[in-house]
């Protein structure tokens, strides 16, 4: 997120406009490539930086829907056949999924400090919309 900001890639009226839109497929794929990092990385730290001026119930919901957007084109092949209601549910789990790993790092992102080098806390689980979730780190085997 640093490096983006560093760089100057999302002007102010991207980040503290009124349309909470994601960014389009063509500004991602430009930022990824002129700071030579992958498109979810744009993506993640876009929204991270959105999520720093939700002020109120409102721009909470324009925010949810914006993460829920790109969830949405992210999982489309697994959600294609499920009904309405089933997409819903599932886009509401990736959703606090997402939010709940924001809320871990945003609090640990220090001026100055190193984007990629923030440890998150070793969790064994937390309460998240309502159920438990195991969020400790998976080790490889």
């Amino acid at each position: 997120m640093e490096h983006c900001l560093s760089h100057n890639v999302f002007s102010e009226v991207v980040l503290h406009g009124d349309d909470w839109l994601p960014l389009a497929k063509a500004e991602v794929q430009n930022i990824a490539r002129s700071l030579k990092i992958v498109p979810a990385q744009v993506e993640v730290a876009y929204e991270l930086l959105r999520l720093e001026s939700v002020n109120g119930e409102e721009s909470e919901r324009k925010f949810r829907l914006m993460v829920k957007r790109r969830l949405l084109r992210l999982h489309r092949d697994e959600l294609s056949n499920a009904t309405t209601s089933t997409k819903k549910e599932e886009l509401h789990e990736h959703y606090c999924l997402v939010r709940e790993r924001y809320d871990l790092v945003l609090p640990n992102i220090s001026p100055g400090g190193s984007w990629m080098s923030i440890a998150l806390p070793n969790l064994q689980s937390k309460r998240l919309c309502g159920r438990l979730l195991p969020i400790a780190p998976q080790v490889p085997e």
